[in-house]
């Protein structure tokens, strides 16, 4: 399990920045692309994973 801090730094630092609270989920943005991420206060590693290779963030 990866915790949130972990993948919003991640997010941040490849240029995402958060856009605003969803119902369930958080939006991000890039400034071309935006996506939802779960307000949970942990992540799956399955799911850390899926969002490194979608999104080719390092």
């Amino acid at each position: 399990m990866v915790q949130r801090h972990k993948v919003e730094k991640k997010f941040k630092d490849n240029g995402w920045h958060f856009v605003r609270h969803g119902g369930n989920h958080d939006i991000w943005s890039n400034g071309k692309i935006k996506t939802q991420l779960p307000r949970h206060p942990k992540f799956s590693d399955k799911l850390y994973n899926a969002l490194i290779r979608k999104f080719n963030l390092k």
